[in-house]
């Protein structure tokens, strides 16, 4: 069992962001960011480490750059 205290549930992660949850998830569908846990009822869960990785994909995005393109940043494989 995890302790659920080092994570970051999706929507406290988005409300930190000022994101949408519907990001978090459309990402996780593109594969460009996927949660470190789901627990038995579904909800996603990012670590710290995550936390910040999520800041540098959207400074990415705001720099201009594309999914694909921030995909190859961190080094994910194309679908």
């Amino acid at each position: 069992m995890i302790d659920k205290r080092n994570f970051f549930y999706a929507s406290d992660l988005a409300q930190l962001y000022n994101i949408s949850k519907q990001t978090l998830i459309f990402y996780d569908k593109k594969d460009l960011f996927k949660p470190d846990y789901v627990d038995s009822n579904g909800y996603r869960m990012y670590s710290l480490k995550q936390f910040f990785i999520l800041g540098i994909i959207l400074d990415l995005k705001t720099m201009g750059f594309n999914l694909n393109d921030i995909k190859n940043f961190f080094g994910a494989p194309h679908p």
